[in-house]
């Protein structure tokens, strides 16, 4: 081993494959592609992608090199460098930094080759007599590089350079999947622990009082069902709807809100302000605070109001008494919990609205965090008067803190206490003040009860009643603890729920070119539509080395992260095998053996590696082009004549990755002015309403919309099949289309 660094492995050499040259790339490709799938490292990753080099180009050294935060190359695996060399060479950039699209440079001579400079010694010092530099770029985004050593003089084959790029793109490809990856994960841990550390409501006024932005904690507290409906009304819809008054009851003025007072360039003190509704309804409470932002020019720019919701939700449900009650209330609960929206704080809300008043006068969800203090999400209280009461107490903090019961909760253990004593307010209240309200709240008896999932605390459910109703007994306890243990589950899988879906969503956005090239003479244009969770329909369109085009649209089999993650495999894997296969149908042979490989190597509990397959091949030619269609249990496309004909094109073929020999056929067509050929996933043929498929639809559409631009066709096409049912669609949807333009 010669010149390794700190963390770095310098790698063995591999042996010689004895295969002709297209297939031994192709295969070096499948098992970088298999490699980088199973990479969970960026060296992982770097190793693999300079061993298919080495051995493919079957150059005597290679390295790689990837950008650092500050832009530099910077080694991250190489063979046969010295460290004197690693050194002198790390940070060459052989592009410009202003290098829009970067292309391979080679340099077959360095004796000969004027461009290195101070680095031409340090090169013929090593014993380097050729060398090659392979851009890494990720769209416009330069990642590094790879550099291909030659000992003796030799020039790269243009097929050589091209499979280099092949690989710099897969690995560009895994190398910033990796990364965003990385960023998602801590971005949703971030995201997550701010979303549960605050509970305040936060809205920003302009200089003229126009509401400019409100979170939905806001927009919830303000009696809206969203943001926009709040914005949509603003500040003066929110004056019409509540009256603001002090906290004795008193008209408050407007400019003596807080929000007014910040945007004068005071520094108000937080504020109770009492709201009350206009229809009649009990009034709302809020501790509000406001904040200037200032300019540079010290002029205040807007302001930002927070404030916290210390309002007692609603009036409920008459309180349980009997068995049956109790089970009628876990049914409905069970219900309520199901349809609630899988939002961990949308489904605490909604436990204390089942709570009060049907089991309790007074309700309080708490959160708990590892070896933090509790904090309230959420609470109920029967008596609207309640209200400024509760507010008073609140500024003393939660009372739970200061129970002696708090880490008997942790535990998972809950407490009946079915008559609060004196002396257990007593312990409870701080000061004469304190104990005072606590009195004044006329608590009888209490519940606590932690709220446990998969071993774990995440909160506790308090409930307490007052001297109008009986004491709680230990079958009212057995309810709560049902109740809690359906609560904690719920949150728990919202807060999985949210986790996954957001991952999915970054994966599938990755997983589709950003922008279809341009086919000199054709028009191209293409529309995707998700049904939700991120399924595995795609489609792409890139050149060939020969000068042709290549049209793809799949299905691959499952949806959510594992079907993502096939999705691009089968994606790039069609492009690397288009570089060396001479038809359509070798592509897709190509394509079954790679994914039967991959479920020979896949774990006994993965899904199937599967997809369908719609392929052309297109050659433009002076009326128009020529194209080659294969299918594999994919949709047959539809050519769209300029005289309104729709005819299927190709013939059936067997599914990609269940058969050792998928059974594929092509056909030719040829397009001229006017004419179109439609691609699309079954999430368009198998649209069903009314009793029938869009499919038979299809052809009387196509029809109607011939010699339309490609690009107006596909949101047609897309538009008639969503409407085509008024049920949600449950499938996504691609469509390309391939169009001549009329002349």
């Amino acid at each position: 081993m010669r010149g390794s660094h700190a963390g770095m492995v310098e790698l063995p050499r591999p042996e010689e494959e004895a295969t002709d040259h297209g297939g031994r790339h192709l295969a070096a490709l499948q098992r970088l592609t298999a490699a980088t799938v199973a990479a969970t490292t960026v060296e992982a990753i770097s190793r693999a992608a300079l061993e298919t080099l080495i051995s493919a180009l079957a150059v005597d050294r290679a390295a790689i090199l990837l950008a650092g935060e500050d832009g530099v190359f910077r080694f991250r695996a190489w063979r046969g460098l010295s460290d004197r060399y690693r050194q002198a060479a790390e940070g060459h950039r052989p592009w410009g930094p202003d290098a829009i699209d970067p292309h391979p440079v080679v340099i077959a001579d360095v004796a000969a080759d004027t461009t290195l400079g101070a680095l031409q010694g340090v090169v013929l010092a090593e014993g380097i007599g050729a060398l090659g530099f392979v851009p890494l770029m990720y769209g416009s985004k330069l990642l590094g590089k790879f550099v291909l050593y030659s000992d003796l003089r030799r020039v790269f084959t243009p097929d050589e350079l091209a499979f280099a790029q092949l690989v710099a793109a897969q690995v560009a490809f895994a190398v910033e999947k990796r990364r965003l990856e990385d960023e998602l994960r801590v971005s949703a841990d971030t995201l997550a622990a701010t979303l549960n550390a605050v509970d305040e409501g936060i809205t920003v006024q302009a200089p003229g009082g126009g509401l400019l932005l409100a979170n939905e904690a806001a927009a919830a507290m303000l009696g809206y069902r969203s943001v926009a409906d709040l914005l949509a009304g603003g500040l003066g819809a929110v004056r019409r709807r509540f009256e603001p008054l002090d906290e004795n009851g008193r008209p408050l003025p407007t400019d003596q809100l807080p929000g007014r007072a910040a945007l004068r360039g005071e520094n108000p003190p937080e504020v109770l302000v009492r709201w009350r509704a206009g229809d009649g309804g009990p009034d709302r409470f809020s501790l509000v605070r406001g904040h200037p932002v200032r300019g540079d020019d010290g002029a205040v720019r807007f302001a930002v109001n927070v404030f916290r919701d210390v309002t007692e939700r609603q009036r409920a449900m008459e309180a349980l008494r009997a068995s049956e009650g109790r089970l009628a209330f876990l049914a409905a609960a069970g219900r309520r919990l199901m349809a609630t929206p899988l939002d961990p704080a949308l489904v605490l809300e909604s436990v204390v609205e089942l709570v009060v008043p049907a089991l309790a006068d007074w309700c309080a969800v708490r959160e708990l965090g590892d070896g933090t203090p509790p904090a309230r999400v959420a609470m109920g209280h029967r008596d609207p008067d309640a209200a400024s009461l509760v507010a008073r107490l609140e500024r003393y903090g939660d009372i739970l803190a200061r129970l002696p019961a708090l880490e008997a909760l942790r535990a998972g253990q809950s407490i009946l206490l079915a008559e609060v004593t004196p002396q257990q307010l007593e312990g409870a209240a701080p000061d004469a003040e304190h104990l005072a309200l606590l009195r004044r709240l006329d608590l009888r008896s209490a519940i606590l009860v932690p709220l446990r999932a998969r071993g774990r605390t995440m909160g506790v459910l308090s409930l307490a009643t007052d001297s109008s109703r009986p004491p709680y007994t230990e079958a009212d306890l057995t309810l709560v603890e049902e109740l809690a243990a359906r609560v904690a589950i719920t949150v728990d899988n919202a807060r999985s729920f949210a986790r996954e879906h957001a991952t999915a969503e970054t994966l599938a956005r990755a997983l589709l070119p950003g922008q279809l090239p341009a086919i000199p003479g054709l028009e191209v244009a293409a529309r995707y539509r998700a049904a939700g969770d991120v399924g595995g329909d795609f489609y792409d369109c890139f050149p060939t080395a020969e000068g042709d085009w290549v049209l793809v649209v799949g299905d691959v089999c499952g949806r959510g992260i594992q079907a993502a993650a096939m999705t691009g495999l089968t994606r790039h894997s069609i492009r690397a095998a288009a570089l060396h296969a001479p038809s359509p149908a070798a592509v897709l042979r190509d394509l079954n053996r790679l994914l039967l490989a991959v479920d020979a190597h896949a774990d006994d509990d993965a899904d199937p590696s599967f997809c369908t397959v719609c392929l052309a091949r297109v050659s433009p030619t002076e009326s128009g082009a020529r194209v080659t269609v294969a299918t594999a249990g994919h949709p047959l496309p539809l050519l769209v004549g300029h005289d309104g004909a729709v005819t299927e094109v190709g013939r059936p073929g067997s599914l990609v990755g269940v058969l050792d020999e998928v059974s594929v056929h092509e056909e030719d067509v040829d397009l001229d002015a006017g004419d179109a050929l439609v691609l699309f996933t079954d999430g368009i043929a198998e649209r069903r309403g009314k009793g029938r498929f869009f499919a038979d639809e299809l052809p009387a559409r196509l029809a109607a919309a011939a010699r339309q631009p490609a690009g107006i066709l596909p949101q047609r096409l897309e538009e008639a099949a969503v409407s085509f049912s008024a049920d949600k669609p449950a499938d996504d949807m691609a469509i390309v289309v391939l169009s001549v333009p009329s002349r």
